[in-house]
Protein backbone atom coordinates (compact mmCIF):
# COMPACT_ATOMS: atom_id res chain seq x y z
CA UNK A 1 0.00 0.00 0.00
CA UNK A 2 1.31 3.32 -0.89
CA UNK A 3 -0.53 6.92 0.31
CA UNK A 4 -3.80 7.68 -2.11
CA UNK A 5 -3.43 9.82 -4.38
CA UNK A 6 -7.60 10.32 -4.93
CA UNK A 7 -8.04 13.82 -5.18
CA UNK A 8 -11.02 14.22 -2.73
CA UNK A 9 -10.72 18.21 -2.82
CA UNK A 10 -12.33 17.58 -6.25
CA UNK A 11 -15.64 16.19 -4.82
CA UNK A 12 -15.14 19.07 -1.74
CA UNK A 13 -15.17 21.97 -4.13
CA UNK A 14 -18.58 20.56 -6.33
CA UNK A 15 -20.13 19.99 -3.18
CA UNK A 16 -19.84 23.48 -2.46
CA UNK A 17 -20.39 24.70 -5.88
CA UNK A 18 -23.49 22.51 -5.55
CA UNK A 19 -24.41 23.97 -2.32
CA UNK A 20 -24.27 27.19 -3.71
CA UNK A 21 -26.44 26.89 -6.42
CA UNK A 22 -28.99 24.89 -3.77
CA UNK A 23 -29.07 28.14 -1.48
CA UNK A 24 -28.86 30.96 -4.32
CA UNK A 25 -30.81 29.41 -6.87
CA UNK A 26 -33.33 26.51 -5.68
CA UNK A 27 -31.64 23.71 -7.34
CA UNK A 28 -31.31 20.46 -5.20
CA UNK A 29 -27.92 19.01 -5.18
CA UNK A 30 -27.37 15.48 -6.71
CA UNK A 31 -27.97 12.18 -4.50
CA UNK A 32 -25.90 9.73 -4.25
CA UNK A 33 -26.25 6.35 -2.64
CA UNK A 34 -24.33 5.23 0.66
CA UNK A 35 -21.33 3.22 0.74
CA UNK A 36 -22.66 -0.38 0.75
CA UNK A 37 -21.87 -2.00 3.96
CA UNK A 38 -22.77 -6.10 4.97
CA UNK A 39 -24.35 -7.43 7.94
CA UNK A 40 -21.01 -6.83 9.57
CA UNK A 41 -20.63 -3.63 8.99
CA UNK A 42 -18.26 -4.32 6.37
CA UNK A 43 -17.35 -2.00 3.42
CA UNK A 44 -18.66 -4.05 0.18
CA UNK A 45 -16.23 -4.09 -2.68
CA UNK A 46 -16.27 -4.81 -6.32
CA UNK A 47 -14.27 -7.36 -7.90
CA UNK A 48 -11.02 -4.57 -8.19
CA UNK A 49 -11.35 -4.00 -4.31
CA UNK A 50 -12.91 -0.60 -4.38
CA UNK A 51 -16.27 0.18 -2.55
CA UNK A 52 -19.50 -0.07 -4.01
CA UNK A 53 -21.56 2.86 -3.75
CA UNK A 54 -20.67 6.33 -2.11
CA UNK A 55 -19.63 9.17 -4.40
CA UNK A 56 -18.40 7.53 -7.84
CA UNK A 57 -15.67 9.48 -9.70
CA UNK A 58 -13.64 8.14 -12.56
CA UNK A 59 -10.73 7.01 -10.39
CA UNK A 60 -13.09 4.41 -8.72
CA UNK A 61 -15.29 3.72 -11.95
CA UNK A 62 -12.00 3.66 -14.22
CA UNK A 63 -9.23 2.08 -11.51
CA UNK A 64 -5.33 2.19 -11.49
CA UNK A 65 -5.71 0.84 -7.77
CA UNK A 66 -7.43 -0.30 -5.31
CA UNK A 67 -8.05 2.40 -2.52
CA UNK A 68 -8.98 1.90 0.97
CA UNK A 69 -9.53 4.36 3.76
CA UNK A 70 -7.23 4.11 6.34
CA UNK A 71 -7.76 3.76 10.27
CA UNK A 72 -5.68 6.39 12.82
CA UNK A 73 -5.05 5.15 16.27
CA UNK A 74 -7.92 6.87 16.99
CA UNK A 75 -10.38 4.77 14.98
CA UNK A 76 -11.57 7.77 12.77
CA UNK A 77 -11.23 7.18 9.66
CA UNK A 78 -7.98 9.29 7.90
CA UNK A 79 -8.84 11.69 4.89
CA UNK A 80 -6.05 10.38 3.01
CA UNK A 81 -6.45 6.56 3.17
CA UNK A 82 -3.82 4.38 0.41
CA UNK A 83 -4.40 2.71 -2.42
CA UNK A 84 -2.79 -0.52 -3.66
CA UNK A 85 -1.81 -0.06 -7.43
CA UNK A 86 -2.66 -2.59 -9.92
CA UNK A 87 0.17 -4.77 -11.71
CA UNK A 88 0.71 -4.74 -15.54
CA UNK A 89 -1.63 -7.99 -15.82
CA UNK A 90 -4.27 -6.30 -13.83
CA UNK A 91 -4.46 -3.19 -15.57
CA UNK A 92 -4.08 -5.00 -19.11
CA UNK A 93 -6.96 -7.44 -17.71
CA UNK A 94 -9.40 -4.17 -17.13
CA UNK A 95 -8.37 -1.72 -19.79
CA UNK A 96 -6.30 -3.41 -22.89
CA UNK A 97 -4.27 -0.71 -23.66
CA UNK A 98 -4.03 3.08 -22.71
CA UNK A 99 -6.39 4.65 -25.70
CA UNK A 100 -9.22 2.48 -24.18
CA UNK A 101 -8.18 3.35 -20.48
CA UNK A 102 -8.90 7.17 -21.77
CA UNK A 103 -11.73 6.55 -23.41
CA UNK A 104 -13.21 5.02 -20.60
CA UNK A 105 -12.10 7.38 -18.11
CA UNK A 106 -13.30 10.54 -20.70
CA UNK A 107 -16.99 8.88 -20.48
CA UNK A 108 -16.61 8.03 -16.34
CA UNK A 109 -15.68 11.95 -16.45
CA UNK A 110 -18.41 13.39 -18.65
CA UNK A 111 -20.61 11.11 -16.40
CA UNK A 112 -19.64 13.07 -13.16
CA UNK A 113 -19.79 16.21 -15.01
CA UNK A 114 -23.28 15.64 -16.20
CA UNK A 115 -24.16 14.06 -12.56
CA UNK A 116 -22.30 17.31 -11.10
CA UNK A 117 -19.98 15.81 -9.05
CA UNK A 118 -17.24 17.65 -10.22
CA UNK A 119 -16.42 20.88 -11.89
CA UNK A 120 -15.19 21.42 -15.26
CA UNK A 121 -11.76 22.81 -14.38
CA UNK A 122 -11.03 19.82 -11.93
CA UNK A 123 -12.69 17.33 -15.45
CA UNK A 124 -10.04 18.87 -17.44
CA UNK A 125 -7.46 18.33 -14.17
CA UNK A 126 -7.86 14.97 -13.98
CA UNK A 127 -8.22 13.81 -17.44
CA UNK A 128 -4.51 15.57 -17.95
CA UNK A 129 -3.29 13.49 -15.08
CA UNK A 130 -4.94 10.65 -16.39
CA UNK A 131 -3.53 10.52 -20.04
CA UNK A 132 -0.14 10.16 -17.77
CA UNK A 133 -1.04 7.07 -15.89
CA UNK A 134 1.12 4.12 -16.44
CA UNK A 135 -1.53 1.65 -18.09
CA UNK A 136 0.11 -0.70 -20.67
Amino acid sequence: MVPNDFSWEVALRAALHNLEQWADKGIAPPQTSRIELDASLEVVRDADGNALGGLRLPYVDVPTARYVGALSESGMASIVGAKAPFDAAKLSALHQDHANFMRKFFFATDRALKARLILPGDAADMEAAAAQAKVP
